[in-house]
């Protein structure tokens, strides 16, 4: 985990996250985001919620910690302005569709 956070971009960090599906999917948390500057100096901490919802055979609860590392912020499937992130990703082998969206705190 040290030597990905090193060569990130950012990193999102949600010490909660709770999901719950029935065949629907849903999930919600709360987390900071801390990106990179030019000189690879880590920012401020910014505020978001996590939202998350997926269709497919699932079931189930769970409360989990997340963290993920962005190791480059112009990617397809992650769009990052001051408002929200989306990240979209399809599970090949389960068929599960996942869409994310991260809203930032006012």
């Amino acid at each position: 985990m040290n030597a990905a956070i090193k060569t990130a971009q950012a990193v999102m960090i949600f010490p909660s996250v709770l999901k719950g599906s029935f065949i629907i999917g849903a999930e919600g948390g709360n987390g900071v985001l801390l990106t990179k500057d030019a000189n690879g100096e880590w920012s401020y901490p910014a505020f978001y919620t996590l939202g998350a919802g997926s269709i497919g055979l699932q079931a189930g609860f769970q409360d989990a910690e997340a963290v993920f590392v962005i190791n480059t912020l112009n990617e397809d499937n992650t769009q990052i302005n001051n408002e929200y992130i989306r990240m979209d990703k399809a599970g090949k082998i389960t068929g599960v569709t996942h869409v994310t969206y991260i809203r930032r705190k006012k």
